[in-house]
């Protein structure tokens, strides 16, 4: 039989053992709290469009948070793939000997930072277009298969004569990338526009444009001396700048050289004039003035003095523009939004708008622009 103090005793220590399992629970309740609110803060701040501090932005970077959406939820864009690929983009201008060229890059002053804002905002620009790109494609029924990504690769490798492990230490210290990284962020795109292009290629043979281009070969052909005539022809018909040279263009190496131009005139030989070339830009006949080896180049590459006869038409990246502009975009950060005339983003704030126009007409010199 209990005492009256042994009860009394075991009344004070139920009601201890009941004080410390509610601050206990206490505690963890204010402490989720105290999380939960800092969570809707973080996400608040995010779509408010308030420039996010360095550690703020490591932490965006690592959180699926909706920045933008492409047609549908299945072209979502998040603050992991916005904020990781700017920080590529840093740490490629970063690693690079920039100074040495006599150009600047610099992110840490208030300009930089400025730049940096406009950096981000081209960056958001181009994931947006890699979806539209993918879209239309599909759209098309074009597919990118994994093995064709890896053949990609393995073609790229071979013709610069670098090898993988080459490949995968330049990507880990010019961009922080792994090998999955490069395939999914860049040879799947090129893949996917070079695909569509080649299917913009077929259905521009049906155009009135193609059929002028046709007919001004046509007249080159028939001319008794094409290649004399040329100058005239281009001076008339041509509707590129090159029309007031008479379709002249400087000495220009192979990598200056439109890779679908490259392709069309590497056969031919000095005087030979191309067949109507399709490029992302327009159409080109292109008559082939002289060639030459560049002097001490081990890979005997070569330059090429030109002349073209260029017709406009709708070109690739008018066309891919045009869509962008029929295509609905959301933008879901205060920040930017969707100037469907252009086709792109732009900064909401309109003071940012103006200051971006002015340092990209003071950009001379600055490679990050």
């Amino acid at each position: 039989m209990k005492t009256k103090k042994s009860k009394l005793k075991g009344k004070r220590k139920s009601r201890a053992s009941k004080g410390v399992g509610f601050g206990i629970g206490k505690l963890l309740w204010l402490v989720g709290g105290g999380i939960l609110l800092f969570l809707i803060m973080l996400v608040a701040l995010f779509y408010s469009g308030w420039q996010s501090t360095d550690k703020l932005n490591s932490i965006y970077a690592s959180l699926p948070l909706p920045v933008a959406m492409v047609d549908s939820s299945q072209y979502l864009i998040t603050s992991k793939q916005l904020l990781q690929d700017l920080n590529s983009v840093k740490r490629f201008y970063q690693s690079n000997n920039f100074a040495s060229q006599g150009k600047r890059v610099d992110f840490s002053t208030k300009q930089g930072q400025l730049r940096l804002q406009v950096k981000k905002k081209d960056v958001l620009n181009k994931l947006i277009e890699d979806q539209i790109i993918v879209l239309l494609a599909q759209k098309k029924n074009i597919s990118v298969t994994s093995q064709e990504v890896d053949k990609a690769v393995q073609d790229s490798l071979k013709k610069s004569g670098s090898s993988y492990q080459e490949l995968i230490l330049n990507l880990k210290s010019t961009y922080g990338w792994t090998l999955d990284d490069f395939k999914n962020k860049i040879v799947k795109n090129q893949l996917y526009t070079k695909k569509l292009f080649q299917w913009y290629e077929k259905n521009i043979l049906t155009t009135k444009k193609y059929q002028q281009a046709q007919v001004i070969k046509k007249k080159i052909i028939q001319s008794q001396d094409g290649q004399d005539n040329f100058s005239d022809i281009a001076k008339k018909f041509s509707e590129g700048d090159s029309a007031k040279n008479d379709g002249n263009l400087d000495w220009m190496t192979e990598e200056q050289i439109i890779p679908e131009v490259l392709v069309g005139i590497q056969n031919l030989k000095k005087g030979d004039i191309s067949d109507i070339i399709i490029s992302p830009l327009g159409m080109h006949i292109v008559k082939v003035n002289d060639v030459r080896n560049i002097k001490g180049d081990k890979k005997n590459k070569k330059e090429y003095q030109l002349q073209q006869i260029f017709i406009r038409g709708i070109s690739f990246i008018d066309w891919i523009q045009e869509m962008k502009k029929e295509i609905p975009v959301k933008i879901f950060t205060g920040k930017y939004k969707w100037d469907k005339n252009k086709g792109e983003i732009v900064f909401s704030n309109q003071q940012l708008q103006k200051q971006e126009e002015e340092i990209r007409r003071e950009s001379e010199g600055d490679p990050s622009l």
